[in-house]
């Protein structure tokens, strides 16, 4: 996946160190009313809350919160994000425990995580709206080119275009042609013939396989020679129920040049 959506991942993860420290120092204030506490000092707190941060943003990325391809708000993404929540609490009771001393008030722990979990929550909405915006007016679209004009390719281009995905489709091939002139409004260009001639002419980032089964090896030869990032409907291999680690906002696909979550949301190429 190519740089918009990367780019937007990494953002929201700095964002959410920022929210999960800010709310360690809300927390406190809310709980203790003072910066000034004498039995329970600020800076002590502070320390651990920044290590704290750091490991509950890796704990995020590890359960897969800003996995690319994932809506940024759904069930999938709101459940992970908060059993990290829990273990990102529990990370930081143990570490100041061992690290400092006794924790000061159990009430600290329920603010820290209802404040971090809805700061967290917002601020994936914002980055969804944001988003969508950018896509309104034509910034940060990734180019797909799809292969197949059947059912299950009607069924994604459909899905990413009503979506108002950042992931666009804007062009159709067919191995063998197609009476179809366009699916959605994505036009229909021809056969395999013209594939490098399309990916070149449209600047496709990812090509996404729907049909034409008997093309695949060749078809993943040519994205890994060109770059593209390589997709597969589950339904030519009947594999629905094993090739659910791949998606597109939220449609689940088979991607053989997968790379780690960690990796694209950081290097974004």
């Amino acid at each position: 996946m190519k740089t918009f959506e990367a780019k937007l991942r990494f953002v929201l993860t700095i964002l959410d160190f920022g929210v999960v420290l800010g709310a360690f120092v809300l927390a406190y204030r809310l709980r203790l009313g003072t910066f000034a506490h004498t039995v329970f000092p600020f800076m002590d707190y502070l320390q651990v809350a920044g290590v704290a941060s750091l490991v509950w943003i890796a704990v995020l990325i590890g359960f897969r919160v800003y996995a690319l391809g994932r809506k940024l708000l759904c069930g999938f993404t709101i459940s992970r994000l908060i059993l990290a929540n829990v273990v990102g609490v529990a990370f930081f009771v143990l570490l100041f425990f061992f690290w400092k001393y006794e924790f000061y008030s159990r009430w600290l722990i329920v603010y820290i995580f209802a404040l971090a979990t809805l700061f967290i929550l917002f601020t994936h909405f914002l980055a969804g709206v944001a988003r969508g915006l950018l896509v309104r007016r034509g910034i940060g679209l990734t180019r797909i080119l799809v292969i197949g004009t059947n059912r299950p390719a009607e069924k994604i281009i459909t899905h990413l275009i009503n979506s108002n995905s950042s992931y666009r489709p804007v062009a159709i091939l067919d191995a063998y042609g197609s009476s179809k002139k366009e699916i959605a409004g994505v036009p229909v260009l021809g056969k395999l013939n013209r594939l490098e001639a399309v990916v070149v002419q449209k600047e496709i980032e990812i090509l996404i396989q729907a049909d034409n089964i008997e093309h695949a090896l060749n078809l993943t030869a040519f994205c890994q020679e060109k770059g593209l990032q390589y997709f597969m409907m589950p339904n030519l291999l009947n594999a629905s129920k094993i090739a659910n680690n791949s998606h597109l906002e939220g449609e689940v696909l088979i991607n053989t040049n997968e790379r780690s979550d960690f990796e694209e949301i950081i290097f974004g190429k």
